[in-house]
């Protein structure tokens, strides 16, 4: 019998139709492979062929940006006859909002299905994810999802920070933050509020909300209307960041002074005026002063550099400085020593710049020639306004070699100008400047009260070879008031008279109430480092209450410290509660109290201690530190001094205090030294003269052992 041999072939070529069945009957029973393209998954020969891809599970979610979706996404693979096909491979990939997977290389399981092993979404709005598997029906498989942003959690700045702009008017760019969630995602719809919190300007559209983007914008912000820094905040209850601070400096509009005349040949109308039309030699400085009383808004007067170590020969007073927040700034050396001098030599008898507003600064100028009974500065209260406020006048020298001529630097006072009417000047800081050779029974800095003077603080000034350093008087009238003047961190070498002088001269009820006098240095004063008398000159009823003297150092100082109630034929004058603590006497006159002096009667103090202070070293005269036996021995307490009758009670020694080397001006205390721990806390200054921390029970003395560094930071002072 002859075998007959059957050969098909299903090949690529296409089949008739009627053989199609026949050839996958033969097929199966032969084994011959019938093929017609590309299959993905088990081969023809070995099972159904996959056709097409689709989505199964996962399409459509949304989730927190950042994290992962619920439901892992899926595909299911099917052949022609929608059977699901086991082993295909399908791959998935991010498309858009970029986020990130696990598992994206799968393969179909027995039920057909590959799954993704998590898909992370990237941004808030639109994400997609796409499976892809050959040439499938409907691969790729696109997957879309939704990213949310989470619960709001921080708030930071957007845009906005660490602008200028001229005072008064807004900065370019508006402030803005940005809300976002733990994940970092912006998130719309929180509230924010917007406040201005330093410089005085103003703010629009102060409540605001994010939008989509997770940004609050501010409404316009206005800078204040002085120069200098301004502040405003955004507020997001509950955001780790909240509050947002954002700076803006403003700047002061400037007239610059270019030229050493003292005359007006310009447009002095307005500060543009001048600006524009400034006449054939430039800007002076008294056309400046002209053209800023005459703005609307505050301007700088500053100086060109051209100007550096020349002379302003002033012809007469420079007028009145009346328009509020103006500074006058001068222009400063190599050395940062003031470079421009305004010279007084012909602005006889009268102030060479007065100040008549609120608000101004005068910093960086040289005075010099004071003219006999004239001053420098003087702050004119009236005719304009009976009230002046928050004036600084900082890093000046006012120097008046040689002259020996009755004049003052800076003259104080709250009564108007000329007409003696009280009036108000409250916040005035003297700060950084030099007092040099102001001689001839004039002061350094004097105020005087017809009316109320009220937180003067003068600090950290150099005053050499002056006859008054500092002085707080009344001169005339009833009733009028300085209190709440600070006097610290100055130096005072070589005064003729008192360094810093108390008095009252005239009339009745007059009051210098709540003076602070401490961390300062008095070296080498020929007359008292500090003399307060309650009355002089026949006045009456009129008190000084509320003195405290702290932290100082009193360096061979001929007067010491001088307390007296009441003066040449005064009556009826009192001083009340005096502390003198933690201080350093040194080679000087003691602690004099008084009640009645020359011709006086009636008089008292009250309220009178000393304490934690050194007394050093034991002089020759048996009463030296405490002459005239006014101090008794129970208002001394927890001091070293050598007088018989104090030392021994209330805590009283004598012993040496080790300090470091005195004759060279250091006066910290040595280790071992008797005078640490020796003092009480009772009353004690919590920082000594250095502003370092005194810990434990205090020690005596100025300075507490210790940490010999300055704590209290450096302020530029103007040596000569």
């Amino acid at each position: 019998m002859t075998t007959i041999h059957h050969h098909f072939s299903c090949s690529s070529r296409p089949l008739h139709p009627r053989f199609v069945a026949a050839c996958a009957l033969l097929a199966a029973l032969l084994g011959c492979a019938c093929g017609g393209g590309d299959n993905t998954g088990p081969s023809a020969s070995n099972g159904p062929v996959a056709t097409s891809i689709e989505a199964s599970s996962g399409n459509g979610q949304s989730a927190i940006a950042g994290t992962a979706v619920a439901t892992p996404p899926s595909v299911i693979v099917r052949d022609a006859q929608n059977n699901a096909i086991s082993g295909v491979s399908v791959t998935f990939a991010v498309a858009s909002g970029g986020g990130s997977l696990t598992g994206g290389a799968a393969t179909t399981d027995g039920s057909g299905t590959a799954t993704v092993g998590s898909w992370t979404l990237g941004s808030v709005g639109a994400n997609s994810l796409a499976a892809t598997s050959g040439r499938l029906s409907g691969s790729p498989v696109t997957f879309t999802a939704t990213g949310i942003a989470g619960p709001a959690a921080s708030i930071a700045q957007n845009a906005g920070n660490g602008q200028s702009a001229t005072v008064g008017t807004v900065v370019a760019i508006q402030p803005s933050v940005i809300v976002r969630d733990l994940g970092g995602n912006p998130v719309g719809g929180v509230p924010v509020t917007f406040s201005v919190t330093g410089g005085g300007g103003v703010i629009s559209g102060t409540n605001q909300t994010t939008n989509a983007s997770g940004i609050a914008v501010a409404g316009a912000w206005t800078v204040g209307a002085s120069a200098g820094t301004n502040l405003l905040t955004a507020t997001a209850a509950g955001l780790t960041g909240s509050p947002v601070t954002f700076t803006a400096t403003a700047t002061a509009r400037a007239i610059i002074v270019s030229n050493n005349a003292d005359i007006v040949n310009g447009n002095v109308n307005s500060p543009a005026q001048l600006i524009a039309s400034p006449g054939p030699d430039g800007i002076s400085l008294r056309e400046a002063v002209l053209a800023a009383n005459e703005a609307l808004q505050p301007w700088d007067i500053t100086f060109s550099p051209i100007l550096a170590g020349q002379s302003i020969g002033l012809l007469g007073p420079l007028p009145i400085i009346e328009r509020d927040s103006t500074r006058v700034i001068g222009e400063l050396n190599s050395n940062g020593a003031p470079g421009v001098t305004l010279d007084g030599s012909a602005a006889c008898c009268e102030a060479m710049m007065r100040v008549g507003g609120s608000g101004i600064t005068v910093s960086g100028l040289r005075f010099a020639h004071l003219t006999d009974q004239g001053q420098a500065l003087k702050v004119v209260v009236g005719p304009y306004r009976l009230t002046l406020t928050d004036l600084r006048f900082e890093g000046n020298v006012f120097d008046n070699r040689p002259s020996a001529s009755k004049a003052t630097a800076i003259y104080l006072t709250s009564g108007v100008y000329d007409a003696f009417t009280p009036g108000l000047l409250a916040r005035v800081t003297i700060t950084g400047n030099t007092f040099l050779h102001l001689q001839g029974d004039g002061d350094a800095i004097l105020v005087a009260s017809d009316g109320v003077v009220d937180g003067v603080d003068i600090s950290y000034n150099t005053f050499v070879d002056c006859n008054l350093g500092v002085e707080l008087a009344h001169a005339r009238g009833s009733n009028n008031v300085i209190r709440g003047t600070r006097i610290f961190g100055n130096s005072f070498s070589g005064s003729l008279s008192p360094s810093i002088d108390m008095a009252t001269y005239a009339g009745t009820g007059n009051v210098i109430d709540s003076t602070s006098i401490f961390g300062n240095r008095f070296a080498g004063d020929l007359n008292w480092s500090l003399l307060a008398i309650a009355g002089e000159t026949g006045s009456v009823g009129n008190r000084i209450s509320t003195l405290w003297f702290a932290n100082n150092i009193v360096d061979r100082s001929t007067g010491g410290l001088g307390i007296l109630g009441g003066n040449q034929g005064a009556t009826g004058n009192q001083i009340s509660d005096v502390r003198i603590v933690n201080n350093t006497l040194y080679r000087s006159g003691g602690v004099t109290l008084g009640v009645d002096g020359s011709g006086s009667s009636g008089n008292s103090v009250v309220g009178f201690d000393v304490r934690n202070t050194i007394f050093w070293p034991p002089a020759a005269a048996p009463n030296s530190d405490f002459p005239y036996g006014g101090v008794v021995p129970s208002v001394v307490s927890f001091t070293i001094t050598s007088m018989a009758g104090y030392t021994g009670v209330n805590g009283n020694f004598v012993a040496d205090p080790r300090f470091v080397a005195p004759d060279a001006g250091d006066f910290h205390l040595q280790a071992g030294s008797p005078a640490i721990g020796a003092g009480t806390a009772i009353g004690a200054p919590t920082t000594d003269l250095a502003c370092n921390q005194r810990v434990g029970a205090p020690d005596l003395g100025a300075y507490a052992y210790g940490p010999t560094g300055n704590a209290c930071g450096s302020t530029a002072r103007f040596r000569p």
